[in-house]
């Protein structure tokens, strides 16, 4: 199974706001599902509970919580560890799965990724803003780039796919 990451950031690598996503971009929000779609997916609580707390369809649900945490996840699978969560969404030997968010589950799981997918938005965010990790050049290449696109509420973005350097 490879493991992937999935976010949309601008262009100083927020990803968000503490209090929530900075932007509604449609054509982010469908490439989002068409790539993630039938494979499992890997989140933490507040991711979830940003998501409206209800499973996204067609996917394995996973939602990482802290042992103990009485929060509810219906329709996910709990699990209490990023280990644990990847073995998990391996269990039905999938091609892929992502980790969806946050920030610090994307820089905790990006040792041991394989992909990277963003979005990124043509823009800048007001601080205080949240940061996906740095891709570095001698770990990481662009693999695909889409052009500049602008998105029906004017917002100019491109999707970009890292793979792991050293890998086809």
């Amino acid at each position: 199974m490879e493991l992937c990451l999935i976010w949309a950031q601008d262009r100083t690598g927020a990803v968000g706001r503490q209090d929530g996503h900075p932007w509604l971009v449609p054509e982010d929000r469908r490439h989002f599902r068409e790539t993630t779609m039938g494979s499992p997916v890997i989140m933490g609580r507040r991711t979830w509970q940003a998501i409206g707390g209800q499973a996204l369809p067609g996917r394995q649900n996973i939602v990482l919580m802290r042992e103990g945490d009485l929060f509810e996840a219906i329709g996910a699978v709990r699990s209490c560890s990023i280990g644990d969560a990847i073995m998990l969404a391996g269990s039905s030997r999938p091609a892929k799965a992502f980790i969806i968010g946050g920030a610090d589950l994307h820089a905790r799981a990006l040792p041991v990724a394989q992909r990277v997918y963003v979005t990124e938005m043509d823009m800048e965010l007001d601080l205080p803003a949240v940061y996906a990790p740095q891709l570095h050049s001698t770990q990481w290449s662009r693999h695909v780039e889409s052009s500049l696109q602008v998105s029906r509420q004017g917002i100019r973005f491109r999707f970009i796919e890292y793979r792991r350097a050293g890998r086809r």
